[in-house]
């Protein structure tokens, strides 16, 4: 929609009723027929020593997209020290096929100064000239300078 000059509507709502809950749900609606064209619920669960999270995500055919795609997200942290966070997620598709679109995890390390992270990312999706890919990303944030990232692999 970078030639036009509104976009759809999107939303999102969270609710968090403790601090070991968190209820998400997200849309994005088309501005000229108000049909939904994406979707999202979730829900993150856990103290920091082990948190979960499930998403459901729906896209609605469109034109740029003929067929509806239901996909389902799982993921995982877990706080190692004060300092120290392992996630791991994956992404599968929810056709007949149940086929793994990608996969990936992170280990970030966090302090008053910085934050560091390395994520790795593997990707099976094959669209036209989109084809599977493998990525690791390292991440520097200097909280008072900004952020710098790097694509090494």
């Amino acid at each position: 929609g970078l030639d036009q000059h509104f976009s759809d509507f999107v939303g999102r709502v969270i609710v968090s009723p403790n601090k070991f809950v968190d209820l998400l749900y997200k849309t994005r609606i088309d501005k000229d027929s108000f049909d939904s064209r994406r979707t999202e619920i979730g829900a993150v669960a856990g103290p920091r020593s082990f948190r979960a999270s499930v998403d459901y995500i729906f896209f609605d055919a469109t034109e740029e997209f003929p067929d509806d795609r239901e996909e389902i997200f799982l993921g995982a942290s877990s706080d190692l020290t004060n300092t120290w966070t392992l996630s791991a997620n994956t992404r599968r598709d929810l056709a007949p096929s149940g086929s793994t679109l990608s996969y990936g995890g992170s280990l970030t390390y966090h302090c008053d100064c910085l934050e560091f992270e390395i994520n790795y990312r593997r990707t099976f999706t094959r669209d036209r000239d989109v084809k599977p890919d493998e990525t690791i990303f390292i991440r520097l944030n200097l909280k008072s300078l900004g952020e710098l990232g790097t694509t090494v692999f």
